[in-house]
């Protein structure tokens, strides 16, 4: 019996393995739809027609560069459909160093861990009344913020 494990074959096999690797970190990164200039990714899971603010790719130093100042719509449409914004999703604005101010609807229920994580230059976020949890590290690394008032019927405070 021939032996088929050659070199060559092994090496096609090798640069197979790494073509499907790269497909799937590319799908992990995606979002679902973009309005604005904000990235969102929809969140049945957490309500019919709902999005979380998310990031265009994962690991990425340059999300939202250059963004200053952000203003979370309470919602969004997309393809005709009206979602409304409830969450601001995990590393959502994470290594944003020009960011310094975020303001949140009412509608946001959560903010995800290390949302704004190393968002050096934030200075405030206006945290809604409606917010009932918040992820661990989510203010991690933000130098620039001195205080922040927690709203009184927040359930969960990450560490």
């Amino acid at each position: 019996m021939r032996n088929i494990y050659t070199p060559s074959f092994r090496w096609t096999k090798r640069m197979m393995l790494l073509a499907s690797l790269l497909i799937f970190a590319l799908s992990i990164s995606a979002y679902d739809f973009k309005s604005g200039e904000l990235y969102y990714n929809i969140t049945p899971h957490m309500g019919a027609y709902t999005v979380e603010v998310t990031y265009e790719h994962e690991l990425s130093a340059d999300n939202y560069d250059g963004l200053s100042y952000v203003t979370v719509p309470a919602s969004v449409v997309h393809e005709g459909q009206e979602y409304a914004v409830t969450a601001v999703g995990q590393w959502a604005f994470r290594m944003c160093p020009s960011l310094i101010a975020v303001y949140l609807p009412s509608s946001i229920r959560t903010i995800g861990d290390e949302a704004f994580r190393d968002c050096q230059g934030l200075m405030g976020v206006d945290l809604p009344s409606s917010l009932r949890s918040i992820g661990s590290g989510a203010w991690y690394g933000c130098d620039a913020m001195s205080q922040l008032r927690l709203p009184k019927g927040l359930n969960y405070l990450g560490s």
